[in-house]
C-alpha cells in the first residue's frame, strides 16, 4: 500500500506542474516515497520514508521531505544525500530553491574523485551551498588521508568546489598529526592541470648562501593568474615579485612581472626595481613566436643607479618559415652591450629547387670604458646553399662568409662554391659517363688578417663498368679523370689526375662482406695547400683499399684500410659496437695512420644492471697529441631500497677535470598519504626539501621548481 503512494506522488507533481504560477518550475520534479501527502490549502507535498526526488541534474534521497509550490522550495531532512554530476554530498538538512536552482546542505561531507586526484579526497563543512556550477562551503575540513584520524588535514573558513576544474580554500590552516602548523590565506588545487599554487623552498647555494623562497599562485579566473614570490637570502638581499599571466586563448598568452630587490642589509642605500613583459603565440605550430623584455633599475653602494635591459625574440618557424632567435642586452654600471642572433631557413621553391640558409651574429661593446675597447667584437657567419635539379642534371651553389675577430680563430669565406653535375651523359664510344664541374673562391684568415685567398676550377669525369665473372660476380672497373686549375695569390698552377680502380666484393654468410680494390693514379702537378681539404684524395702512384663489414644481431664492425704506395700514406679506420645483451654494449672506434701511428681512439661501455641502475664509461684518447679528450663515468639510479624508501641519483664525473659535471641524489620516503623528498646537488652545493600529497600531487608543498635532469629521457639513453 505504501508504494502505491509513489503513483499518487507522481500524479500530484504532474497536476501541480499544470496549475497556477508554479508551472515550469515543478514540471520536471519526480518524487517517490513510502508515503506522499498533498495539502491543497498550503500547496505543499509531504513525503515520508525512502524519499527520492529527481530534479534536472540533482537527485536527493532523505527520510522526510516537503515541496512548497508557492515558495518553490524543497526541504529534505534525516539522512540526506544529494547527488549532482556524479558527486555525492551527505548531510542532515537540505533546503533547495527550485527557482534559484541552488540549495543549502548542513552539515555537509563528501568524497571527491577525479582524473587529476590519485586518491579520494574527503571534506566536510558546517554548511554547503550547492549551486548549478559549483559548491561553496563554510567551516570546512579537508584531507586526502584515508585514516579515521588523518595524518594531515586542512581547515578553511571558505571552500569552493568546481567539479572537474578546481578546489579553492580561503583562510586555511595546515594541520599535521593534530597540530596546527602553517597558515595560508588562499590555497588552490587544480583538477585540470599539474600546476602548483603554493611554493616553498629552503636551501643553500654559492650565490645566495642560505635562502628561503615562498611562492603563491592566485587563480583569478580561467584566463588570469597571479603569482606572488618572496625570496630571502643570506648573501644577496631579499627579492619580492608579483607576476600576472593572461591566457588569451589556448595557444596565446602574455605576462607582466614586477620586482623589488631590497639589499639594505648589505649596505645598499636604495632598493632595485624591475619589470618584465612577455608575449607568446603558438596558434600556428609552424611559426610560433615568443618575445620578452626585462628592465631593471639597479643601485650601487654609493646610492647611484643604472639601468639593465634584456630583450629576447624567438620566431620558431618550420618549413617554409624561418627560425630566428635574437637577444639584446645592456648590463652593468659600466655599460656592456651584447647582441646575439641566430637564424635558419629551409625553403622549397618548387619540387626541384630548395634554398637553405643558416646565420649567426654576435656583438659586444663597452659603451663607456674605452680602455676595454680592445675586447669589443662584431662577429658573424652565414651559410647559403641553393640546390636545383633538372631532368638529368643538378646545380649546387654554396656561399659562406665569416667575420671572427678572435686572434686564436681561423675562418674561411667561400664566395662562392658552384658545382654542376650530370650523373649520366651519353657520348660516343664511352656510352654513359658522369661529369661534374666546380668553381670555388676561398678566403682563409686569422682575425682580420687574410692568410690566403684563391680560386679553384675543377672538372671531374668518371666511367664505371661491371665486369662480373663466374667466380667473382661483383667486379667493377672505374676510370676517373680529375682536372684542376688553381689561382692563389696571383699564382696559377694546374693539376691533372687520371686513375683506374678495380674493385671486387664478396658476400659471405652471417652478414659479412669484404671488398678489395687496387688502382693506379697518374698525377701531374701538385695540389695547392689552400684547397687541400677539397683535393686531399689526389695522390700519385698505385693505391689499394680494403673494406670488411659485419652486421649481425650482436656485433657491428667496419674496418677500412687504404694505402698509397708512392707517397707511402696509409690509413686504417675501425668502428665497432658489441651488444652481448640488450642491457650491455661496448663501442670502439679508432684511427691509425701507417706513418704517424695511432690517432684518436674512443671507447664507450654501457651496462644496465637492471631497470633501476645504469652505468656508462666513456674514454677518448688522442695518441698523436698524447692527451685525453674524454674520460668520463656516468651513473643513473632509480631504486627502491625498502617498502617506504626510494633513491634516485644521477652522476657524471669527468676524470680529466677530476670533478662532477652532474651530481645529485634524491631520497623519497613514502609516508602513507604523503611523500617526503630530500634532494642534494653537490655540483652547485644546494639542497631542498619537498612534501607531496598523494591525493593531489599538483597541490604539493613545492621546494624546487624542476627536476629536468632526472626526467630527461635522453640522459644516459642507449
Amino acid at each position: 500500500m505504501r508504494r502505491a503512494f509513489w503513483v499518487l506522488g507522481m500524479l500530484v507533481v504532474f497536476i501541480l506542474g499544470h496549475s497556477g504560477p508554479a508551472r515550469g518550475a515543478l514540471d520536471r520534479v519526480l518524487l517517490s516515497a513510502d508515503e506522499v501527502h498533498y495539502n491543497y490549502e498550503t500547496k505543499q507535498i509531504r513525503a515520508l520514508g525512502a524519499v527520492v526526488i529527481h530534479y534536472k541534474e540533482i537527485q536527493v534521497t532523505a527520510d522526510w521531505a516537503i515541496i512548497d509550490q508557492e515558495l518553490n522550495f524543497l526541504l529534505a531532512t534525516g539522512e540526506v544525500c544529494v547527488e549532482k554530476n556524479g558527486d555525492q554530498f551527505q548531510g542532515q538538512r537540505f533546503l533547495y530553491s527550485i527557482k534559484e536552482q541552488q540549495g543549502w546542505l548542513s552539515p555537509a561531507h563528501t568524497t571527491i574523485t577525479g582524473s587529476e586526484i590519485e586518491k579520494a579526497v574527503r571534506y566536510s563543512a558546517e554548511e554547503a551551498l550547492v549551486k548549478e556550477e559549483e559548491i561553496l562551503a563554510k567551516g570546512s575540513f579537508f584531507t586526502g588521508c584515508d585514516l579515521e584520524k588523518p595524518h594531515y588535514h586542512f581547515t578553511a573558513k571558505e571552500l569552493e568546489y568546481y567539479p572537474d576544474k578546481r578546489i579553492i580554500l580561503r583562510r586555511v590552516w595546515y594541520w599535521e598529526h593534530g597540530r596546527r602548523l602553517i597558515f595560508l590565506p588562499y590555497f588552490y588545487i587544480s583538477l585540470e592541470d599539474k600546476e602548483d599554487n603554493f611554493e616553498f623552498e629552503v636551501g643553500h647555494n654559492e650565490v645566495d648562501g642560505w635562502y628561503a623562497l615562498v611562492g603563491y599562485k592566485y587563480f583569478m579566473n580561467e584566463k588570469n593568474r597571479l603569482q606572488f614570490e618572496s625570496k630571502f637570502t643570506e648573501l644577496n638581499g631579499d627579492l619580492y615579485s608579483v607576476k600576472h599571466r593572461s591566457i588569451l586563448s589556448s595557444h596565446r598568452e602574455w605576462f607582466q612581472e614586477y620586482y623589488l630587490a631590497d639589499k639594505s642589509g648589505l649596505g645598499y642605500p636604495q632598493p632595485e626595481y624591475g619589470v618584465a613583459l612577455g608575449y607568446k603565440d603558438e596558434t600556428d605550430p609552424k611559426r610560433a613566436m615568443e618575445s620578452n623584455l626585462t628592465h631593471w633599475q639597479r643601485s650601487t653602494w654609493t646610492g647611484n643607479s643604472y639601468p639593465d635591459y634584456l630583450f629576447t625574440l624567438a620566431y620558431r618557424g618550420m618549413t617554409p618559415y624561418p627560425y630566428l632567435n635574437l637577444q639584446y642586452q645592456d648590463t652593468g654600471e659600466d655599460p656592456l652591450r651584447t647582441m646575439n642572433f641566430h637564424g635558419s631557413w629551409n625553403y622549397n621553391l618548387d619540387p626541384t629547387a630548395s634554398l637553405r640558409f643558416w646565420g649567426s651574429w654576435s656583438f659586444l661593446e663597452y659603451l663607456r670604458n674605452k680602455s676595454l675597447a680592445s675586447n669589443n667584437y662584431n662577429n658573424f657567419v652565414y651559410d647559403l646553399n641553393y640546390l636545383k635539379n633538372w631532368d638529368g642534371s643538378n646545380l649546387n651553389l654554396k656561399y659562406k662568409e665569416t667575420a671572427v675577430f678572435d686572434g686564436n680563430t681561423y675562418a674561411e669565406n667561400v664566395k662562392p662554391d658552384i658545382t654542376y653535375t650530370v650523373p649520366s651523359w651519353r657520348i660516343p664510344y664511352l656510352d654513359e659517363i658522369s661529369i661534374s664541374g666546380n668553381y670555388t673562391r676561398l678566403e682563409r684568415f686569422q682575425k682580420d688578417v687574410v692568410t690566403g685567398e684563391g680560386e679553384r676550377f675543377g672538372l671531374d669525369m668518371s666511367k664505371r663498368w661491371t665486369l662480373g665473372v663466374q667466380w667473382i660476380p661483383n667486379l667493377t672497373l672505374a676510370n676517373n679523370l680529375y682536372l684542376r686549375k688553381y689561382r692563389v695569390n696571383n699564382v696559377t698552377s694546374d693539376v691533372a689526375d687520371l686513375n683506374s680502380a678495380l674493385t671486387a666484393t664478396k658476400y659471405f654468410k652471417n652478414n659479412l662482406s669484404a671488398s678489395l680494390g687496387v688502382g693506379y693514379s697518374m698525377l701531374d702537378g701538385e695540389v695547392n695547400a689552400l684547397f687541400n681539404s677539397k683535393d686531399s684524395g689526389l695522390q700519385p702512384g698505385g693505391f689499394a683499399n680494403n673494406l670488411w663489414a659485419l652486421n649481425n644481431e650482436h656485433l657491428f664492425a667496419s674496418l677500412n684500410n687504404e694505402y698509397y704506395f708512392q707517397t707511402q700514406i696509409g690509413r686504417s679506420t675501425l668502428t665497432s659496437k658489441w651488444m652481448p645483451a640488450s642491457s650491455q654494449s661496448i663501442g670502439l672506434s679508432t684511427q691509425y695512420d701507417w706513418t704517424q701511428g695511432p690517432g684518436l681512439t674512443n671507447l664507450e661501455a654501457r651496462y644496465n644492471l637492471n631497470e633501476e641502475m645504469k652505468l656508462a664509461l666513456l674514454l677518448g684518447y688522442d695518441f698523436q697529441y698524447e692527451a685525453w679528450n674524454m674520460k668520463q663515468f656516468e651513473m643513473l639510479i632509480d631504486r627502491k631500497l625498502t617498502t617506504n624508501w626510494k633513491v634516485e641519483a644521477a652522476l657524471q664525473y669527468s676524470m680529466v677535470q677530476e670533478d662532477f659535471s652532474i651530481g645529485n641524489v634524491t631520497f623519497t620516503y613514502d609516508w602513507h598519504c604523503r611523500q617526503l623528498l630530500f634532494h642534494y646537488d653537490w655540483t652547485d652545493q644546494s639542497f631542498w626539501f619537498r612534501v607531496i600529497f598523494k591525493a593531489f600531487p599538483q597541490a604539493s608543498l613545492q621546494f624546487d621548481k624542476d627536476m629536468e635532469l632526472l626526467n630527461d629521457p635522453n640522459f644516459l639513453s642507449q
